[in-house]
């Protein structure tokens, strides 16, 4: 499905405030019954997050142009076409698919290997799709909560699809284990980078941030697999991925 950026990190994530609370026993009964050691789990990534990853993508924030940003984060989203064609194809979207594949043909070459968007401005449209979402799209609708150790938010559906996706990724196929670790190490930072706005709002929004991220994943990956079209026309604003 498309991805609008702009429109989830200022307006969304307040309206998420106003239904995380009304919505929290609903989620808790039917999608986490592991909450207990969930918070646990929640709580030690907090702390490696503020210990390291935190510190680090400040630093990178402070020393990087803003420019230069948003290359690499274009660099990371080209590269996240890979499965999201391959996804697209077990789906049956196959003219989204072939239009995933040109994006990537055209800004891994026009584009220098996706630092530049071109496909953007030839009208091709950039699409999000995951084994997860594929499982879902098979069936799977839903599933129990989970949060990953320094990964985060997931569910036991989408830990699935992580296993899915690493075989058709492109950072995991790099021979070399340096250059695989760097570009690892290179995305996390870009991506806690992109993070710090949206982290604002959910501190300033007084409400339990266990909660409102588990119910803001939830309804983020039921928009993603429901192609846009929620149960209860309540997901249409999760246009771009949580915060995490």
């Amino acid at each position: 499905m498309c991805i609008n950026k702009k429109l989830f990190s200022f307006i969304i994530i307040g309206l998420m405030a106003i239904s995380s609370v009304a919505r929290a026993g609903e989620y808790k009964q039917q999608h986490d019954p592991f909450e207990p050691i969930n918070r646990i789990v929640y709580g030690a990534n907090k702390v490696v997050d503020k210990l390291v990853v935190t510190p680090v993508a400040k630093t990178y924030e402070v020393i990087t142009p803003q420019p230069l940003q948003g290359l690499v984060s274009n660099f990371f989203g080209n590269l996240k076409d890979v499965p999201t064609v391959a996804n697209g194809i077990l789906q049956g979207k196959f003219a989204q698919a072939t239009s995933d594949t040109a994006r990537f043909v055209i800004n891994s070459t026009i584009g220098l290997l996706g630092f530049f968007d071109v496909a953007k401005h030839l009208g091709l449209a950039k699409h999000k799709e995951d084994f997860g979402q594929t499982l879902g799209a098979w069936g799977w609708k839903n599933s129990s909560y989970i949060v990953l150790p320094l990964f985060g938010p997931s569910t036991l559906r989408d830990t699935l699809g992580r296993g899915g996706d690493f075989y058709v990724s492109v950072t995991p196929q790099v021979n070399s284990v340096r250059a695989r670790n760097q570009l690892f190490i290179a995305e996390t930072i870009d991506k806690r980078t992109s993070l710090f706005e949206r982290e604002k709002i959910i501190k300033a929004s007084a409400v339990d941030e266990y909660t409102f991220i588990r119910n803001a994943y939830l309804q983020y990956r039921e928009f993603l697999i429901s192609d846009g079209a929620a149960n209860d026309g309540s997901n249409d604003e999760f246009l771009e991925e949580p915060p995490e």
